[in-house]
């Protein structure tokens, strides 16, 4: 989810946010893959990965044979979103 400022200072989107953080760990793949504003990338079809630290906000890009994907990660540093595509990096 995207979130501002305004969305930070309101407590019924913090406390909507964090349940929809708590799905990640409690429903299955297949419910969260068909979840709004959701995409579903095996590694295994993932061909590059891309971090655009400085973005603001900073930007995860994953490149596959037939899509291309990003994701703007309000919420990380530029340095948490470049330890994240090292280490996707390093699995492919």
């Amino acid at each position: 989810m995207n979130v501002n400022a305004d969305d930070a200072s309101d407590p019924t989107f913090v406390r909507q946010l964090i349940d929809e953080e708590a799905r990640l760990t409690s429903d299955p793949l297949p419910v969260l893959v068909h979840s709004l504003h959701s995409a579903y990338v095996p590694l295994q079809q993932v061909t590059s990965v891309q971090a655009d630290t400085e973005a603001e906000p900073p930007t995860l890009t994953l490149d596959t044979a037939s899509d291309h994907y990003d994701f703007v990660l309000t919420q990380a540093t530029g340095d948490e979103v470049a330890e994240m595509a090292d280490a996707l990096r390093a699995r492919l």
